[in-house]
């Protein structure tokens, strides 16, 4: 009774061999690639020419000797802070850490990703919301930068999130309201409070 081969493997002479995949061939039970190919790991890839070697993202060459480049077994690979994309090595921004397996950047713990950089986390205090990394507050509001909270503001008194009355009004909880001063005092708009006249 012959015996059969197990799948991905074939028979040379009474003896199993393992099927050596594409751009190669049995040679005395060996697997050899085709010319102009090399083994890389367990598969034959196309030769790279001097300086070049695979892009393990897009398995062709790619030129392998600027900066964060290097070459190991055929493969190009990058250095510690470089991460493989399908141009090459590519710096990963501060405050982050490259992930070779899925060939990106992680921003590190307390960070997150804002217009492809690694910035401090931002917590927002409701009712604002962070857009780029920045605390808005909400459409009708806006910051009253005395406690960093959003209040009522007409969209003509916003600037930069910041609501800035107009004087003689205030800014308070509220919104932009107006101070009534008592008599013989006036509001001091550097301080939106009401101070004695002189002689009082």
């Amino acid at each position: 009774m012959a015996c059969v081969c197990r799948a991905n493997f074939i028979e040379v002479n009474n003896v199993c061999y393992q099927t050596c995949g594409i751009n190669a061939y049995i040679f005395n039970g060996n697997c050899i690639c085709l010319t102009g190919f090399v083994f890389v790991g367990q598969e034959c890839v196309r030769s790279c020419p001097l300086n070049q070697a695979i892009n393990p993202v897009t398995n062709s060459c790619i030129q392998c000797v600027t900066q964060g480049h290097f070459i190991d077994n055929s493969i190009c690979r990058c250095a510690s802070t470089f991460v493989m994309t399908t141009n090459g090595c590519q710096a990963c921004p501060p405050n982050s850490t490259p992930s070779p397996q899925t060939f990106s950047c992680t921003c590190n713990s307390g960070f997150q990703l804002v217009n492809n950089q690694c910035v401090p986390t931002v917590t927002c205090l409701p009712p604002q919301l962070l857009i780029n990394g920045v605390c808005i507050c909400p459409t009708g509001r806006a910051l009253n930068p005395a406690n960093n909270l959003c209040v009522p503001c007409q969209p003509n008194f916003i600037r930069n999130n910041v609501c800035v009355c107009p004087v003689p009004l205030v800014l308070t909880n509220t919104g932009c309201t107006a101070l009534n001063c008592p008599p013989n005092s006036q509001l001091n708009p550097q301080t939106n409070t009401c101070q004695c006249l002189a002689g009082f």
